[in-house]
C-alpha cells in the first residue's frame, strides 16, 4: 500500500478521459508519462501483484459509486480510495509495466475508474464480461447501485430459486428499453454463444 501511495499522491487523473498529470505539488517529475518508468525494485512489483490479485477487484460489487472520502484498508494499512485510484491507473499507463501484471491491472482499472463513469450499457456489458459472482443474477443486481435511477428502481431484487437469471435479464432488458426507448442493450444478442439457451433470442446471456 505505501509503494502505491506515492504516486497516488503525485498524479491528478480525470477518470472520463483517463489523462493523468502531475499534481500541483509533485515532486516526481514526469511520473504521468507512460515513457517514464517508475523506480520499484522486483520485490515491490512483486507485492504490487499480490495486492492486484485480491478478490476485492474482480468481483462484481466493486463497482460503485464511492463517496469521496472512501477509504481502503488493506491488513493494516488504510489510503484514501481516490489515491489508489491515481496509482492504479498509473501504473496502468506505462508502457515499460512488467507484462504479468497487465491483466491485474486491466480488472483493476475497469474496477475502480472506468465502470462507474461509463454509461450504463457500456457499463453493463464490461461488468458482465469481466467481474465475477456466485450468482449469475448479480450481473444485473450488482449493477444497480451505479445505474441510472428509473431502471434501478424498476428492477426488484429477488433471489427466489423460480426467479432464474433468464428472467432477471429479460426484465432488465425490456426495464431498460421501456424507459430509454432505445434499444441497445440489444447488440449484446448479436451471436448465438452470447443469448440463453432456454430463453428468447433477445435476452443476452450476460
Amino acid at each position: 500500500m505505501d509503494e502505491l501511495s506515492d504516486p497516488g499522491q503525485q498524479l491528478l487523473l480525470e477518470a472520463e478521459t483517463g489523462l493523468l498529470s502531475s499534481a500541483p505539488d509533485s515532486t516526481a517529475n514526469g511520473w504521468h508519462d507512460p515513457e517514464v518508468e517508475l523506480p520499484y525494485s522486483r520485490k515491490t512489483w512483486r507485492d504490487i501483484e499480490f495486492l492486484l490479485t485480491r478478490r476485492w477487484f474482480h468481483n462484481i460489487s466493486v463497482v460503485q459509486d464511492y463517496p469521496a472520502q472512501t477509504f481502503v484498508e488493506y491488513g493494516e494499512r488504510t489510503m484514501p480510495l481516490h489515491l489508489l485510484i491515481n496509482a492504479i491507473y498509473c501504473l496502468h499507463s506505462k508502457k515499460r509495466d512488467p507484462f504479468y501484471l497487465q491483466e491485474q491491472l486491466e480488472q483493476a482499472v475497469g474496477a475502480v475508474v472506468r465502470l462507474p463513469v461509463l454509461s450504463y450499457p457500456r457499463l453493463l456489458h464490461r461488468a458482465s464480461t469481466f467481474k465475477r459472482c456466485t450468482d449469475p443474477r448479480d450481473k444485473i443486481y450488482g449493477t444497480l447501485n451505479v445505474a441510472p435511477q428509473k431502471l434501478a428502481t424498476s428492477i426488484s431484487l429477488d433471489y427466489d430459486d423460480s426467479n432464474t437469471e433468464g428472467n432477471v435479464y429479460a426484465s432488465a432488458m425490456l426495464a431498460h428499453a421501456k424507459i430509454t426507448q432505445r434499444f441497445e442493450l440489444f447488440h449484446n444478442c448479436f451471436f448465438a454463444e452470447d443469448i440463453m439457451s432456454d430463453d428468447p433470442s433477445w435476452v443476452p446471456n450476460f
